[in-house]
């Protein structure tokens, strides 16, 4: 956490209930520090264990889940909330999405990839061991390099577009030379936001605008910290450079974006 400007308060340590190994959950609070002062951040929980004679650290998430239903469609393999609804047609419209994003865009589809979803964000990060966070808790995480997609709104639980969109074409942006906007634009173009869609983020989006006149391109992209419009403005480039050229289609793979392309957003 230093590398990020944060300490490490360690609050308590506690034996972890288990029949087979012996374990300790620790939770731990994590500050930033500015000058003399010092702000909380988080407070996560992760459990201590021993392998291979040494003692290490483990993440909660396969712990507190380990009793969740699971389920399996195509590629993904769904760890599912016990309090939630696990539909499996939106599921495999869920799988089939996202092949075709992989097949637009000529990157490798999905490999086997642990899906867990929570009812809202507040469970979400219980099971990842994060107690408390300062900012509101994100609904939604892409680990492309650890196979992991995690959901936490029961609007979308099992087909979170947006942030598989994120995980499909993280490669693409390795290099480091990938604007933000990009990335978030392009995802909530192809996938929507917080389960919302494209097209009906931008009807919501317009109205806003005719409401705040003194909103622009430049207040937009200022970033999301101060957000009037992070994500539709970048989702409009993105429709906009694929208007321009876009990327190479099979009449296979055309259905989806041909009535976005006749839809005029009055703004």
């Amino acid at each position: 956490s230093s590398d990020l400007g944060l300490s490490a308060t360690v609050l308590d340590i506690q034996p972890a209930p288990t029949d087979t190994t012996v374990q300790f959950v620790v939770k731990t609070l994590l500050s930033r520090e500015e000058g003399s002062r010092s702000e909380p951040v988080a407070a996560i929980r992760v459990y201590a264990l021993q392998e291979n004679g040494s003692w290490v650290f483990a993440n909660a998430l396969p712990r507190i889940t380990a009793e969740w239903p699971r389920a399996d469609v195509a590629q993904l393999s769904y760890v599912i909330t016990p309090e939630g609804k696990f539909d499996r047609f939106d599921a495999e419209d869920f799988a089939a999405f996202a092949d075709s994003v992989a097949t637009r865009f000529d990157v490798p589809r999905l490999s086997c990839t642990l899906y867990y979803f929570a009812n809202d964000a507040e469970e979400l990060h219980r099971a990842m061991g994060v107690d408390w966070v300062a900012s509101p808790p994100t609904v939604g995480y892409a680990l492309w390099q650890d196979h992991l997609l995690l959901s936490g709104s029961a609007g979308f639980a099992d087909a979170n577009r947006h942030e598989v969109v994120h995980m499909l074409l993280a490669p693409l942006g390795l290099d480091g030379r990938t604007h933000p906007i990009v990335a978030e634009g392009v995802a909530t173009w192809l996938g929507g936001a917080q389960g919302i869609s494209f097209d009906a983020l931008m009807r919501d989006y317009a109205n806003y605008l005719r409401g705040n006149p003194s909103v622009t391109v430049d207040t937009a992209l200022a970033g999301p910290r101060n957000d009037r419009g992070w994500y539709p403005t970048g989702a409009i480039l993105a429709l906009l450079a694929y208007e321009q050229g876009g990327f190479p289609r099979s009449e296979e793979h055309t259905s989806e974006l041909q009535s976005r392309e006749t839809i005029s957003y009055a703004v």
